[in-house]
């Protein structure tokens, strides 16, 4: 069985596995990274 991650800047990633689910059906195999979304967080640390 194949898995699928899916890692963005900002929500998209999750906007894409919400996008596919919507056309085919839930999808438990896709995981989804979300990166860069709290404005808060020193990347450089």
């Amino acid at each position: 069985m194949k898995k699928v991650l899916i890692a963005t800047h900002g929500k998209m990633a999750s906007g894409i596995k919400r996008t596919a689910e919507l056309l085919l059906g839930e999808m438990a195999d896709i995981t989804t990274i979300d990166a860069y979304v709290e404005p808060d967080v020193d990347i450089e640390k």
